[in-house]
């Protein structure tokens, strides 16, 4: 079933650069990391400033949309949508 974010999440999003960095905003609160790609896997690495690392996988990549599953507990059986503005 497909849910609209709650208001608090309404501004999130991930920008991966090319340089192998991303900044992130989730529930107003920004981080900054580096990211690495698994093609034969179909997952990203994402290290965040604090050496935290997290497992995410790619369910959909099209060129104006991204959705991804977090390898996290309490969140692993959701999908996350993200769109692009361009």
């Amino acid at each position: 079933k497909e849910y609209s974010p709650p208001s608090k999440e309404k501004h999130d999003y991930i920008l991966f650069k090319e340089d192998m960095t991303f900044v992130s905003m989730s529930e107003k609160k920004k981080e900054y990391g580096t990211w690495m790609l698994n093609i034969n896997g179909g997952y990203i690495i994402m290290t965040d400033d604090k050496d935290e690392k997290v497992k995410v996988y790619i369910t959909t990549l099209t060129t104006d949309k991204l959705v991804l599953r977090f390898d996290i507990e309490e969140i692993k059986e959701i999908e996350i949508q993200y769109n692009s503005h361009y």
